[in-house]
């Protein structure tokens, strides 16, 4: 890169999509430079242009302006710093969009051999705005170019296009590289897939050529084809290589064509499935033509246990540019493309970029068993359709042709599932399937088709045919984060500290929050899914905190969001309400047993009156949910699996020796322990690990009270309670208390249990 006088810089490299050898781009850059300056003109050569500036009327600019301002009256001259030694082609000037003026108004230019016979040149291929194109290719031997505007503007940047005389190099070749496809049906295109071209020059340099930028000879393969031609022009010189090797075979099976007459018909010939009729419809008012936006759709029915092996358009596209596609369906509503959007001039749609019709041929495979539909669209200008050949064969009865799936889209929360069915077409073919997912992360999916949500996002679940892996069905799982309970029907997952509620599938209802009731809980109209196995969380949800009970074997519910707790009437009361106490210690009426019927219901009986256990009741005027003496309507218990966790179980423990049996044990430590023991021992054995090694403070306080209690029963010993917690390290505190007395206790702690509670 060169600098230029006043802020142009200069770049070399050779275009070789322009027929030139080099070019030169001048690109502002800030005080790149000075230019001489005279009273009337300045100029700065380089080694390769010279810029000239004329200031025709003589005023005086001043040359610290970051940029060339060129006034109406002025010129820039640019020729050869060495006459004859440079073919201009191309100038692209380029002004600022400042106040001084944007619009490149009266943009004019001369140009010629040398500034003695410079004509007027019309040239201009875009002179509003900012950029000005002067286009010389048509005109030999241009070394004098002068540029005029009507207006002021300043010019910012100058790009110049040119042939360097006597060091041009000619293009001599094309050649490839790479291992070809040769294996085709009639009425493919060569795929270059797999090849590199090479434009090859005098001076031993090369060009590698975009397979787009290639002609291929012959555009349609046909039977007996065994090569075929790729060329390349640059500069007006035309090059070709050839591929061998190729191999076509013919298209099997018979041949329909459906040739179009009108907007809403077909003309058929060739050899169709027995029985089978076509439908057209062109929503463009001309029959062969879509404008874009518009499209053909053709409808074949009863084509039965038929496959479809290759589909030939005749096809052309006037336009200089276009695009479009073609897909086929079996519901007219999900279409699969055979030809994704892509332009005319495209690989895709290869030949149909012409003035005339040409046959375009695309291999496929394709079941069909009833009706299909066949839809090309233009996306932009026209493409012009006249006819349809599908190359067609009956297939045996059962075989599977497609896969239908329960839903194409679905909605899950975090932590539910559903289940995706997906059914053979036709019914009596092999249906069976292999299930994945775009993401497990996302959701997953089992062999049985069950989708579990796990995070926010869109997964795609694809079903693919064991039988024909390439006929598959897939829906879109968009996963949402709201809380799902799932229905629960064994004791073993009772786990403390997790949050359940409780519903009546039977009724579709599920039990409500409400702060301020006293006397029973409210019931609300609840989203279940279709197996009565799932509740989506609203936010009326009574959500329950399960908590130890205060009696062996027990379960205490504690309310999510005012922490009061679930307590049933007396022991002899009459009265069916569900009351709600500030703590659990108050009574035994905040304990409840747990168990399940056959069914999965849950029977949750009060610990003081195990004939009186929590029901629904769907009187007319009396929805709710209370405690019952006699029969109403069975209930379940659903769980937030999200809650589920070790460590909500190791917390809940902790927090029942803090605050629950732990709390205010003086006159009945022997029995709190035993209660806490028989917890313990509900626990799962990773709770119990996490409660023993937690460096957490809770966790650190709450081992430190349990060890008080166990010290203290220890020192104040019963038969029984001195069986169940004596271990080696118990009995030595015994002595150690029996003979220090109870200030030992905090000794005792630290010394022998701190390392096994890891403190």
């Amino acid at each position: 890169t060169m600098a230029l006088g006043i802020g142009f810089s200069i770049t070399n490299n050779r275009e070789i999509m322009k027929a030139s050898a080099a070019v030169e781009t001048y690109t502002y850059t800030t005080g790149d430079g000075t230019w001489v300056d005279q009273p009337n003109t300045r100029t700065y050569s380089t080694a390769n242009f010279t810029f000239f500036h004329n200031k025709n009327n003589g005023s005086n600019i001043a040359t610290t302006f970051a940029e060339l301002r060129v006034y109406a009256g002025h010129s820039m001259e640019v020729y050869p710093t060495i006459a004859g030694s440079k073919v201009i082609k191309y100038i692209e000037v380029t002004t600022s969009s400042d106040k001084y003026g944007s619009a490149m108004r009266g943009a004019a230019i001369l140009a010629g051999e040398n500034s003695g016979n410079a004509t007027s040149r019309t040239g201009i291929t875009s002179s509003t705005g900012t950029t000005a194109i002067f286009d010389f290719t048509s005109i030999s031997n241009v070394g004098y170019v002068k540029f005029t505007l009507s207006s002021q503007a300043r010019t910012t940047a100058w790009k110049i296009t040119y042939d360097n005389a006597g060091a041009t190099a000619t293009y001599d070749s094309l050649s490839y590289t790479g291992t070809p496809i040769t294996s085709y049906t009639a009425g493919d295109s060569f795929d270059p897939t797999g090849l590199t071209f090479n434009a090859n020059f005098s001076d031993g340099t090369s060009q590698t050529i975009a397979h787009t930028d290639l002609v291929f000879s012959p555009t349609s393969l046909t039977t007996g084809t065994t090569s075929v031609s790729a060329s390349y022009t640059y500069d007006g010189v035309t090059k070709s290589t050839t591929i061998t090797g190729i191999t076509v075979s013919a298209l099997a099976g018979s041949a329909a064509t459906y040739t179009v007459t009108t907007t809403t018909s077909v003309a058929t010939t060739g050899t169709t499935p027995a029985g089978s009729s076509a439908a057209f419809v062109n929503t463009a008012s001309s029959p062969f033509q879509m404008t874009a936006g518009n499209s053909h759709t053709l409808t074949l029915s009863s084509y039965n246990s038929i496959r479809i092996s290759a589909i030939t358009l005749s096809v052309h596209s006037n336009q200089a540019g276009g695009a479009g596609y073609f897909a086929y369906s079996y519901d007219n509503v999900n279409y699969t493309n055979i030809i994704s959007t892509s332009s005319f001039d495209s690989a895709d749609w290869n030949g149909a970029y012409s003035t005339t019709f040409v046959n375009k041929t695309k291999t496929v495979d394709i079941l069909v068993g009833g009706t299909i539909y066949f839809r090309i669209f233009a996306t932009e200008n026209s493409l012009y359709c006249q006819s349809y050949t599908f190359h067609w064969d009956a297939v045996p009865a059962g075989t599977l042709q497609s896969l239908n799936i329960s839903k194409t889209s679905t909605t899950i929360y975090v932590g539910c599932t559903e289940t995706l069915i997906a059914t053979p077409v036709p019914a009596n073919a092999d249906g069976s399937v292999t299930w994945s997912t775009s993401s497990s992360a996302i959701a997953t999916v089992n062999a049985s088709g069950v989708v579990t949500a796990i995070s926010n996002g869109t997964a795609t679940i694809t079903a693919t045919s064991i039988v024909n892996t390439n006929i598959s069905v897939s829906c879109t799982v968009y996963v949402e984060s709201v809380v799902c309970y799932t229905k629960i029907s064994n004791v073993a997952d009772l786990k403390f500290g997790s949050i359940f509620t409780l519903g009546s599938a039977a009724y579709g209802v599920a039990a409500m929050y409400e702060p301020n009731t006293t006397t029973y809980i409210q019931r609300y109209t609840a989203d279940f899914d279709v197996t009565n196995t799932k509740i989506t969380d609203d936010d009326k949800t009574l959500k329950l905190v399960l908590e130890p009970g205060f009696v062996n074997d027990s379960f205490a519910f504690r309310v999510v969001g005012n922490n009061k707790y679930l307590t049933s009437p007396t022991a002899t009361s009459t009265s069916n309400q569900i009351t709600f106490s500030d703590s659990k210690t108050a009574n035994d009426r905040c304990s409840w047993f747990i168990t399940f019927d056959s069914s999965g219901n849950a029977l949750i009986k009060s610990a003081v009156n195990q004939n009186r256990s929590i029901q629904y009741n769907s009187n007319t005027g009396q929805e709710r949910f209370s405690t019952y003496t006699s029969t109403q309507k069975v209930i379940q218990m659903y769980v937030d699996l999200t809650t589920q966790t070790t460590i909500n179980e190791a917390t809940c423990y902790a927090n029942e020796i803090m605050n629950g049996a732990g709390l205010g044990a003086q006159n009945i430590c022997h029995d709190r322990v035993t209660l806490l023991n028989h917890i313990r021992g509900r626990m799962t054995t990773a709770a119990q690990s996490e409660f023993d090694s937690n460096t957490g403070e809770l966790f650190v306080n709450a081992r430190a009270r349990k060890a008080y209690m166990d010290a203290w029963v220890i020192a104040n010993p019963t038969a029984p309670l001195l069986r169940e917690i004596k271990t080696n390290n118990t009995t030595t505190a015994l002595i150690i208390i029996s003979f220090f007395g109870i200030s030992a206790i905090a000794g005792y702690y630290f010394f022998i249990k701190k390392k096994r509670f890891k403190l």
